[in-house]
């Protein structure tokens, strides 16, 4: 009973001191702390963790579960950040049975993070990601997508990008 009361109260610390590390910006805490933790507390460390750590935001999104972060999407209980969003969507791929999340995300995201996520999977050349952010994106995060995507040699997306309906295969 004594060991049971022992690791329950690691845990606790774990959580605790993740938490904490996070939220001062500790970024060598962070990565020893992270791996010992559940998906559930880091999906709420990286919605709740300041944005002007970018290398700990990255670090969190890394080791974020993704039906972690669809529910807690979902349930609209988060501050929505856009940054954490915006690395989020970068982040997805809709071939790999994220097109879910792609979806939800592109529903919750301001239009510089939907633009920002669609120039990322121009210039990697995922072009069913383009196909489902299109729709939410302007003009100008187009142009500037198909610039990337043109510049990488993907020739398809900025056919894609360029036309008036989407042609995605």
């Amino acid at each position: 009973m004594v060991q049971l009361l022992t690791k329950t109260k690691t845990r606790y610390d774990n959580s605790l001191a993740f938490t904490e590390a996070v939220s001062v910006c500790d970024l060598k805490k962070t990565k020893l702390l992270v791996k010992k933790n559940s998906p559930s507390v880091i999906a709420t460390a990286l919605f709740d963790s300041p944005t002007d750590c970018s290398a700990i935001l990255e670090v969190l999104v890394e080791h974020s579960d993704q039906e972690t972060i669809q529910r807690a999407l979902k349930q609209d209980k988060f501050d929505k950040q856009p940054r954490v969003l915006r690395l989020l969507l970068a982040k997805c791929d809709p071939e790999a049975d994220d097109a879910e999340l792609v979806e939800l995300l592109r529903d919750v995201c301001d239009v510089s993070s939907v633009a920002f996520a669609m120039e990322t999977a121009a210039f990697v050349d995922q072009t069913p990601m383009i196909g489902l952010l299109r729709d939410k994106c302007d003009t100008r995060g187009k142009r500037n997508a198909a610039a990337r995507a043109k510049a990488a040699g993907h020739d398809g997306i900025v056919q894609l990008l360029k036309s008036k309906r989407a042609r995605v295969k």
